[in-house]
């Protein structure tokens, strides 16, 4: 694997200059540095932090085939971002979607689902069997023939999907109703935050190397009990287990995994 840290740099003269002698090459101003972990990485973090630069870093993992193809359960990285759910001036808390009776307003946690999706238009699928949609990280839409094929024969549920404003079913899209996990991966040593107001913690969404061990889950495609995200965001993160990925390259589906630990 190959995990990269990523930052979004403002820097001065001196602070330019001194990341040249170290080999790396910035723009006075904004620019952006992504480095790999490793000695030259070390070598710069003492300086990153002084300039309050390491706090906010993005990191991003990479896996190789076969760390992919070994672990049992992964997790759902993304795929085609079909747009965004409607109406959009009713999001992030979408009360024509959710009900937000028992949302914490301090860490977005406590909305639940009760109506379908509305979609500002059909989807055009062309190549592609399963999408999410922005602001959305812990729900998945495919394509209805794929459901049936695929999603249906492993027990999972799903909603219609409606267009917005015409209030009609698309027939050719599901979103899957995924069930939570039966077990919980171990995260004693993941960032978290826990509420002020009620008291629920948030784990960090960024995971270095692989996500920690959890136990094959009774289901092939589920959701986590606990919530990550970073400020209001509040979702959960999608289990897939081996079984089913292999089923879904099969089927042509490309989307991004994070592996799980054995």
């Amino acid at each position: 694997m190959k995990i990269m840290y990523h930052y979004y740099t403002d820097l001065t003269v001196n602070q330019v200059n001194k990341l040249k002698e170290l080999g790396i090459n910035l723009k006075v101003g904004l620019d952006t540095l992504e480095i790999e972990k490793g000695s030259l990485y070390e070598k710069i973090k003492p300086y990153l932090e002084e300039w309050g630069l390491e706090k906010d870093k993005a990191l991003r993992t990479y896996y190789t085939k076969n760390e992919l193809d070994e672990a049992s359960v992964l997790i759902y990285e993304g795929s085609w971002t079909n747009g965004y759910p409607q109406p959009d001036n009713d999001w992030p808390e979408s009360q024509t979607t959710y009900d937000v009776s028992r949302l914490c307003n301090e860490c977005g946690v406590g909305k639940v689902q009760k109506e379908p999706f509305r979609l500002k238009k059909t989807p055009v699928w062309k190549s592609q069997s399963v999408f999410d949609l922005e602001w959305v990280f812990d729900e998945l839409f495919v394509k209805k023939g794929t459901y049936e094929t695929l999603f249906k024969p492993f027990g999972i549920d799903c909603w219609p999907v409606m267009l917005y404003k015409k209030e009609i079913i698309i027939e050719d899209t599901v979103q899957l109703k995924l069930p939570i996990s039966n077990t919980s991966p171990d995260l004693s040593k993941q960032p978290f935050k826990q509420c002020s107001t009620c008291g629920i913690k948030k784990y960090s969404p960024q995971i270095e190397g692989l996500f920690p061990k959890i136990e094959k889950p009774e289901f092939a495609i589920c959701r986590s009990k606990e919530y990550q995200g970073f400020d209001h965001a509040a979702d959960k993160w999608i289990f897939i287990t081996q079984e089913l990925r292999q089923k879904m390259i099969v089927e042509g589906i490309k989307i991004d995994y994070l592996p799980c630990a054995k």
